[in-house]
């Protein structure tokens, strides 16, 4: 990120960025931060709503969202599709959907 801020001077090249979790996520956020650009309104989002990025979203700030994933519900999936294979079944997808959650400043204390 402090590459990407040094090589792009204005708000125009580095409007968003999006993170695979909330770990670099929050590491884009310190490196917006320390170069003087949180007032930019880069906006920032990741996944998994950890603690400290539930922290930062509650701020206000450029953190703006976060996925929460259902990690139970996911787990819970997979047993079941197991299970039903195991028991002789053909899955008729082979992709399970299991429903997130969007974490923004509305709902980052839930």
């Amino acid at each position: 990120m402090e590459a990407i801020l040094a090589a792009n001077p204005t708000l125009a090249r580095s409007a968003a960025v999006w993170a695979a979790w909330d770990q670099p996520a929050l590491g884009a956020l310190q490196a917006i931060v320390a170069a003087g650009r949180d007032k930019e309104g880069i906006v920032i989002t990741g996944i998994d709503a950890n603690p400290q990025a539930r922290d930062e979203i509650a701020k206000g700030g450029d953190f703006e969202a976060s996925m929460a994933q259902d990690f139970k519900g996911i787990g819970a999936a997979t047993a079941d599709a197991v299970a039903r294979v195991l028991g002789g079944e053909t899955l008729k997808q082979r992709i399970i959907y299991v429903p997130t959650k969007l974490v923004t400043v509305a709902n980052a204390k839930e």
